[in-house]
């Protein structure tokens, strides 16, 4: 009889160890949080950038000359990848939708600062006054501010 009590003792002291011993395991072994940061930094002379989107990502603040914005973090895996940025580019009582012609790639671990200047490749697909087909030609910023 007193041995039948002891192999309980013994098989509930396992059973704890196993217990506690798993506990250990799965909180010691926390998820990786997938995460990747951006900032656009406005470097374009006399002129405001607004509208800024990075694929389903939008920045809503203007960004005066010289301006970055606030950090924006993606910590969904399926919204990693590569992307063009689209603005709105304000300057002369004129706005104009650009898109860079360099597409940016984040993924996890990524921290990027992108830099909007008057070098800045972009196209303009769409002339926002008509909604009309503009151009796919690359110019530089500084270009599209002279034409304006």
């Amino acid at each position: 009889m007193q041995s039948v009590s002891i192999a309980k003792k013994y098989i509930i002291v396992i059973f704890i160890m196993i217990s506690l011993l798993l506990i250990i395991i799965l909180l010691g072994c926390p998820n990786e949080t997938l995460m990747a940061t951006f900032w656009i930094q406005n470097k374009v002379s006399n002129s405001v950038i607004s509208g800024l989107h990075w694929g389903d990502y939008g920045i809503y603040e203007k960004l005066m000359p010289g301006e970055t914005s606030s950090s924006q973090t993606i910590t969904d895996e399926e919204k990693f990848g590569k992307h063009r940025l689209e603005f709105y580019l304000n300057a002369k009582n004129n706005s104009v939708y650009l898109e860079t012609a360099e597409v940016y790639s984040l993924h996890d671990g990524d921290e990027k600062k992108i830099i909007i200047d008057d070098n800045t490749l972009v196209i303009n697909p769409i002339d926002v006054r008509s909604n009309i087909a503009f151009s796919d030609d690359i110019v530089s910023v500084k270009e599209v501010l002279m034409s304006r």
